[in-house]
């Protein structure tokens, strides 16, 4: 397997050790559908989370960010691969540990009513992690619910509703409390707006920003929205058929895009100003069928623009190179959205 760590020693984007809280070791995670059938759905991923920040997974669905996120916290077994939270590697615990390591990792998942016991009230599902840790004191459970209840901003009139009863941004609101139940470090929040409204969304964000500042808190933020993503992360990793294919601080990445693929989801994105989005210059996406990511060489080859006529990106699967300070690329022609389109209508003509 080729590894896309620029040093195989290290994750890519190299962090003193004293910041980092998350280092991620070449993931790997493969499903087996069949006697001969096998799903890559992440395939040798590295990067570093810093201590205090928001590192934004971005990629289309299916690309494999939600099986990063769980495969993390060992919700998911890894096929390979390391994952190291502060210090301790997570592979290396047994059960009963890593029930005690997930007090400091929690997670917020996409949809609020799926991920709740309906049966329960909103006070019993957010003590309910307090609850399977062992607490029994339940003057202390209710104490920290209480709090917990104002820190998200729900009413405590609330505390005896049950899910039916509420809005899915109130629902979510318990998510959070539920997840920051443990007092943890890190908190990944797996596509936590993408299923609320527009402006219900933006209270939610508003609200994960405040609680980062206040709580000291290290995020891990999923989406497919680059421009959610934007505004909440500090470095940013694109994913592709369970590849990384560029990673980097936020201004950088997405000021500088290297890679195809991230040109390709930017130009989706819509510009307010008409006259700016009649001057974008827009990177093409082939649409071609799942089965036909390319194992040999670049995962991005078979829909890219110049790839898709080139032998080394078709045969030589591209490690991540340099582009700047702590901005790498997976890519064997990194370069601007106008060079690329250049190049592809050049390479048309020449057909």
């Amino acid at each position: 397997m080729t590894s896309l760590a620029v040093d195989s020693l290290r994750p890519p984007v190299s962090v003193p050790a004293a910041d980092a809280l998350v280092v991620v070791e070449h993931l790997v995670k493969h499903y087996r559908t069949g006697r001969s059938q096998v799903v890559r759905a992440v395939d040798d991923v590295s990067f570093t989370i810093r201590r205090g920040q928001t590192f934004g997974l971005v990629g289309e669905s299916g690309s494999g960010k939600s099986t990063v996120a769980r495969t993390i916290l060992r919700l998911h077994e890894p096929t390979s691969g390391r994952v190291i939270f502060d210090g301790v590697d997570l592979q290396a615990l047994a059960p009963d540990a890593l029930r005690r390591q997930r007090r400091s990792m929690q997670i917020v998942f996409q949809d609020p009513f799926a991920s709740v016991n309906r049966r329960k009230t909103l006070s019993e599902i957010i003590a309910s992690p307090m609850v399977f840790q062992g607490e029994r004191d339940s003057h202390k459970i209710q104490a920290r619910v209480s709090r917990l209840f104002d820190i998200v901003g729900l009413p405590q009139a609330y505390a005896h509703r049950h899910p039916h009863e509420i809005s899915g941004g109130q629902c979510q609101r318990v998510g959070i409390a539920r997840a920051l139940a443990l007092e943890p470090s890190f908190v990944i929040l797996d596509e936590a707006v993408s299923s609320l409204d527009v402006s219900v969304r933006s209270q939610i964000l508003n609200l994960l920003k405040e609680l980062q500042r206040e709580l000291g808190l290290t995020y891990m933020f999923v989406s497919h929205d680059l421009a959610i993503v934007r505004y909440m992360s500090d470095s940013v990793a694109v994913l592709y058929g369970g590849r990384i294919a560029e990673v980097g601080p936020r201004e950088g990445l997405f000021e500088r895009p290297r890679h195809p693929y991230t040109h390709a989801l930017m130009g989706a994105v819509p510009v307010a100003d008409p006259d700016r989005q009649r001057a974008r210059k827009r990177v093409l996406t082939y649409e071609t069928p799942g089965e036909a990511i390319n194992l040999a060489g670049c995962r991005y080859a078979p829909r890219c623009p110049i790839g898709q006529s080139l032998d080394v990106c078709r045969t030589t699967d591209p490690a991540l190179q340099g582009m700047g300070a702590h901005h790498l690329v997976a890519c064997h022609f990194p370069q601007s959205a106008e060079s690329i389109v250049a190049a592809a209508a050049a390479a048309s003509h020449a057909q």
